[in-house]
């Protein structure tokens, strides 16, 4: 008789921030499928003055979207809306 395999030890996730309670979790969830956003992610991550840029946004199912306007400023640059 061979001894029993041993069972590997199970890992748990730790999540901070509002992905770490249920109604964070319902309000992503809400928000991929009936909303408009984008994870504040740039490629490239720190990108040098005039350099192009990529910024993903996802419109959920619900949503009809006409027109999107984007503004994105380096640090030190100030917004003038006249």
């Amino acid at each position: 008789m061979s001894p029993p395999e041993k069972q590997p030890e199970r890992l748990f996730e730790f999540i901070i921030g509002p992905l770490s309670t249920p109604e964070g979790r319902t309000k992503r969830a809400r928000t991929v499928n009936f909303g408009f956003y984008h994870d504040s992610v740039l490629k490239p991550i720190d990108p040098r003055p005039g350099e192009d840029i990529i910024v993903t946004a996802r419109a959920g199912a619900g949503i009809l979207l006409s027109s999107v306007v984007l503004i994105h400023l380096y640090p030190g640059q100030l917004l003038l809306i006249h």
